[in-house]
């Protein structure tokens, strides 16, 4: 396979996580989940239980695509310089356990809907909201690996020489907004009271998602042996 339709397909792998990793992380707990309100977060769950379903089988789509991306990127980049390409790929499958076993928090949510939907206890909904707490902390444990390997991507994309200097820039920065929204979070108790953290992600967003289009509209040159 030549490097301009391994770069189309890697960026289509790359669309993928983006939108499966939007809708599970993003869009589906924003239609369900009241942060402060266990119990109108109880009752969507179990009035909308198909579509909190449907988020656990996006996340897992996410996830085993994020493994493809992987190793996409290390098949695309290796010549480039094989310590970061292996580096790279190191961080990717490292956050893959972690991200499964996360999960648990969510099948443990299934668990009381079946429950409450047969008994419904005032309990119920604390131990919902719980459960979805455990679960964005173990988001924020995992991010740091979402954050890491944007380093050495951003890295090899660069000395490439076949993708924009600005967009690789912004993936190494990337790295570094991820590792701060986690120390931010994980040291001070109002973090995302701040204002800023929002900002901060943003950089990350803008540079995943321009190197999918851009790998998935211009690709990368053929290479020459």
């Amino acid at each position: 396979m030549n490097n301009k339709k391994l770069a189309r397909i890697t960026g289509l792998i790359y669309l993928l996580v983006v939108i499966t990793g939007v809708l599970s992380l993003a869009y589906i707990p924003s239609q369900l989940i009241d942060w402060k309100n266990g119990n109108i977060t109880l009752s969507n769950l179990i009035k909308h239980e198909s579509l909190f379903r449907i988020g656990i089988a996006l996340h897992v789509i996410c996830y085993l695509a994020f493994t493809a991306l992987g190793l996409a990127f290390y098949r695309l980049l290796h010549s480039v310089n094989q310590g970061f390409a292996r580096v790279m790929l190191i961080l990717v499958l490292l956050s893959i356990p972690i991200s499964f076993i996360n999960l648990q928090h969510k099948y443990e949510v299934l668990n009381i809907l079946k429950v409450a939907k047969v008994k419904l206890d005032a309990n119920h909904a604390t131990q919902a909201l719980q459960n979805l707490h455990s679960y964005n902390d173990g988001i924020l444990i995992v991010s740091v690996f979402w954050g890491l390997w944007l380093f050495p991507l951003g890295y090899l994309l660069y000395h490439s020489h076949q993708f924009p200097k600005v967009l690789s820039i912004l993936l190494m920065l990337g790295c570094l907004t991820y590792l701060i929204n986690f120390f931010g979070n994980t040291l001070i108790e109002d973090y995302k009271s701040l204002g800023f953290p929002s900002y901060l992600s943003m950089v990350s967003g803008i540079a995943e998602i321009g190197t999918c289009i851009w790998l998935i509209i211009f690709g990368f040159k053929q290479k020459q042996d």
